[in-house]
């Protein structure tokens, strides 16, 4: 049996770990954010110069307007998990099993319900087919931050910080050879849904 005194001392042990762990993880994606966020600016500077400006707000008026449906795909899960797996981290597969179910219905009803509001509303072929689009990295996107939730909850970011830098990487080496040799919006969505795959 531990005496109190070392009781206390293998928690702040502990503790220490710990403190290094946040500190190691946050460093580590706050940079790769920031080489993201650099990558991000020189990447979509240049689109704006190439699409036009009605390309240019196709291009962004789509990713917007999934953005709101994007919402409903989340509903607060992962952070509900995140929390749960630091209070029972024994229960992280079923957690997992479960999230990702959920996730997959979700994520089917909330797109058809994106499919149902466009061709209600949207009479334009070309938008349709860039909302459908997006709608798509919509959905490959919220099952790559789910992932990155569970990561994030065993404290493990270095995936997460890869994974950033690697996407964005991919989206500006297919972009801009699609922006220099063919610049139009649905190819440049395609480019961004196929950053997106490889991010997850």
């Amino acid at each position: 049996m531990l005496h109190s005194g070392q009781r206390d001392k293998y928690l702040s042990y502990d503790m220490q770990i710990t403190a290094r762990i946040l500190s190691r993880n946050t460093s580590v994606l706050t940079a790769s954010l920031l080489v993201q966020k650099i990558l991000a600016f020189i990447y979509f500077s240049y689109l704006a110069t190439q699409l036009g400006v009605s390309q240019t707000g196709l291009y962004f008026f789509s990713l917007s307007m999934v953005a709101l449906f994007s919402v409903f795909i989340d509903f607060g899960i992962i952070n509900t998990v995140i929390r749960e797996i630091a209070k029972c981290p024994e229960k992280i597969s079923l957690y997992f099993s479960n999230t990702v179910l959920l996730r997959i219905g979700l994520s089917i009803l909330i797109y058809l319900a994106l499919a149902i509001v466009v061709f209600l509303t949207v009479s334009d072929t070309l938008t349709k087919t860039a909302l459908l689009i997006a709608g798509l990295i919509m959905v490959i996107d919220s099952f790559t931050l789910l992932f990155y939730g569970f990561l994030r909850a065993q404290h493990n970011t270095i995936y997460e910080s890869l994974g950033n830098i690697i996407f964005q990487f991919t989206l500006l080496a297919i972009g801009l050879t699609i922006l220099i040799l063919r610049p139009e919006v649905l190819l440049v969505l395609f480019a961004l849904l196929t950053a997106s795959f490889v991010n997850l």
